[in-house]
């Protein structure tokens, strides 16, 4: 059995630090005895951070690396997702970032050796029941 977390448990400047608050995140997450680690992407879907930037692959592959350096195998990670009436609001000013970044968290979780990405779908507010294929539909 092993013992697994995110990193959205453990507070820092993910968006415009990473090197130093991912590679103290790993640090307590070890020493705390966690074998795992769950790389939450939903605090650096920003516009002014890293992961929306060119050269999100470089600090990628630094994460990559300070993984391995504490002995954290990601087995997956979470990516952004929308909130609340978002889906359907036109006039949401962050469109076309959420695709961005769901796209960027798909190869992330990839790069960092994971096996899937979690995306947690909010309902369309006009449907009663949850309808997994409006889910899905809405989120591509």
């Amino acid at each position: 059995m092993y013992l697994s977390t995110t990193t959205g448990i453990v507070k820092g400047d993910y968006a415009h630090s990473p090197a130093y608050a991912y590679d103290r995140c790993f640090s307590l997450l070890k020493t705390a005895g966690y074998d795992r680690v769950d790389v939450d992407f939903w605090g650096v879907s920003k516009p002014d951070s890293w992961f929306a930037a060119e050269g999100w692959e470089e600090k990628m592959a630094e994460i990559a690396e300070l993984t391995k350096k504490h002995g954290l195998p990601v087995y997956q990670t979470h990516c952004n997702t929308y909130s609340g009436n978002q889906w359907d609001d036109i006039d949401y000013p962050f469109h076309e970032l959420h695709h961005l970044t769901n796209m960027r968290s798909i190869k992330g979780t990839a790069m960092l050796g994971g096996k899937w990405t979690v995306m947690h779908p909010m309902n369309l507010p006009h449907d009663a029941l949850y309808d997994p294929k409006k889910a899905k539909s809405a989120a591509l």
